[in-house]
């Protein structure tokens, strides 16, 4: 913002060498009140600023609270989803170390026995003990070259040649074939197979029982490895220094026996974790009918209200951190008394004061913000009309809304008691009441079959989109219409500054004139004297 101070001086300034008067504050003075135009100007400028400022702000906050609460992504903190009202819990009859089970949303109410854990899902192994020559096990390392080695072996290795005539071993694992020259590490064999992810195995050593273990990367009837012998005798059958012969290795499937209303049913999976109907289960070790008991392991599936209330109510509380602030900006009057600084106000006050002076001239920005009020208002009317196309509304179930006159303004009060005999004796109709997301095609039927949070994620977007493309637009036009007066103020200051010093520098040099003239006359006339 110009200032007095900061205009741009385009001439040289001549400050009463002939007059001795202050021509620097007679300008100032002169100018005094076109400055206050240019700084009115400023003011109304940095107002709209602040405004925009607010709009956005207000926009992240409610977008901010959409993504937590209304969205996919925040699995823990979304009720927008129906499954945010399906909770479950297993309660276990029978305590078990053979195997543990969790419920999801997708569960169900249900009685479940665990008869038997047959087997246990296992990968394709092969595996050896004892591959070295009594005594030469304990000089071996993963360091150990395969020529060194080779004799070490109770089954000492042999090597082929390779296509360049080297001494090697090769052999297959899956379809790839793996070679290696004599000279090549226990170690190098070890990882260049691991580093093969189409072999799908992993290959290791131990020093303890002296042995390789080949194993499948996935467990399961599917996991295979195919071994192959090449060059050597690494895997020859009958004669295999690693003793582990070519062949078929399988792994296996899980067995597990439930029974339901007397019904057994036996299942297999390739994994010991996997997920039926909506609960998880972890087979630890295998278990015989007999350990089960005649009833088998029982355990019953629950419907789990807890979960569900406490994220309802953290989802109240932070509705009503959002409402409450919007509901002040609505309400709250501008500060009369306290307009944004000028620049030369700013500079006579400390930085505490210019940040108090501020925050007041800040108040009531918003104040009966059209938008803004209408997003309250419906906000608040959702609680008291039906949703979902269930006749209750979400009042009949504990959510209500607190009084404007006692300060409660637009937020909710939540009655836990009553929400948790809603979702005792219809847990169905309080998921349909808040999340139904309807498919009628028209507006008032779609809106009506819509749930609360549905009706509520609606409202908050059409204010983010509204506030975006009309009244931000709106304000952006207004500063750059400001900053355009502003800059044309200034120019005008300008020019009128250059002006009063024109006129300032004319005198001057009429004076001096005059000056001269007369020290020439008296000059005159003292030479007459003479």
């Amino acid at each position: 913002m110009a200032s007095l101070s900061n205009i741009n001086r385009s001439m040289l300034r001549i400050t009463g060498l002939n007059s001795n008067m202050d021509t620097e504050s007679i300008v100032s003075s002169l100018l005094q009140v076109d400055q206050l135009k240019i700084d009115k100007q400023f003011k109304a400028k940095t107002k709209l600023e602040w405004q925009g400022e607010a709009y956005r702000d207000f926009n992240l906050k409610i977008k901010n609270f959409r993504e937590k609460y209304f969205s996919a992504l925040s699995p823990e903190t979304n009720i927008f989803s129906s499954a945010a009202y399906d909770s479950y819990k297993v309660n276990m009859v029978d305590e078990s170390t053979a195997f543990s089970v969790t419920a999801s949303s997708n569960a169900y109410e249900r009685t479940l026995a665990v008869k038997s854990i047959d087997q246990l899902a296992s990968a394709a192994t092969a595996k050896s003990t004892d591959i070295w020559a009594a005594g030469a096990g304990e000089t071996i390392s993963l360091d150990t070259t395969l020529v060194d080695a080779a004799s070490k072996f109770a089954t000492p290795l042999t090597f082929g040649a390779n296509a360049h005539g080297q001494s090697a071993i090769s052999f297959t694992i899956n379809g790839q074939q793996f070679t290696f020259t004599s000279t090549a590490t226990l170690n190098e064999v070890i990882t260049t197979v691991n580093a093969r992810a189409e072999a799908g195995v992993v290959m290791n050593y131990s020093s303890l029982s002296k042995g390789f273990t080949l194993t499948g990367r996935e467990t399961g009837f599917e996991s295979r490895i195919f071994i192959e012998d090449g060059l050597g005798n690494a895997f020859e059958t009958g004669n295999a220094a690693f003793a582990i012969e070519k062949g078929a290795y399988i792994g296996k499937d899980a067995v597990v026996t439930f029974v339901e209303d007397g019904v057994e049913t036996q299942i297999t999976r390739n994994s010991n974790k996997f997920d039926i109907d909506g609960l998880s289960f972890v087979l630890n070790k295998t278990m015989t009918a007999a350990e089960a008991g005649s009833a088998g392991i029982q355990f019953h599936v629950e419907r789990d209200i807890e979960p569900i209330i406490e994220k309802l109510q953290n989802f109240v509380n932070a509705y009503n951190e959002l409402i409450a602030e919007l509901q002040t900006a609505y309400d709250q009057r501008p500060n009369r008394a306290y307009d944004p600084l000028s620049e030369t106000e700013k500079g006579q006050l400390t930085e505490k004061e210019a940040e108090k002076w501020e925050e007041l001239a800040k108040e009531g920005l918003l104040y009966r913000d059209s938008n803004l009020g209408r997003l309250i208002s419906n906000l608040r009317g959702l609680f008291y009309t039906g949703n979902g196309g269930v006749d209750k509304t979400a009042a009949d179930i504990g959510f209500t809304t607190g009084n404007y006159f006692d300060g409660g303004g637009g937020k909710i009060v939540l009655d836990t008691g009553a929400l948790r005999q809603a979702l005792s004796s219809d847990p169905h109709q309080v998921k349909t009441m808040f999340a139904n997301v309807s498919t009628a095609t028209d507006s008032a039927a779609n809106y009506g079959e819509s749930g609360l949070v549905v009706k509520m994620n609606t409202l908050m977007n059409g204010y983010i989109n509204t506030t975006n493309e009309t009244t931000l637009y709106s304000n952006t036009k207004a500063v750059l219409d400001a900053e355009d007066k502003l800059t044309r103020l200034e120019e005008w200051l300008a020019d009128r500054e250059d002006s009063y010093w024109k006129k300032f520098a004319a005198m001057e040099t009429a004076l001096a004139n005059l000056q001269s003239q007369t020290a020439w006359i008296s000059s005159l006339i003292g030479t007459s004297d003479n």
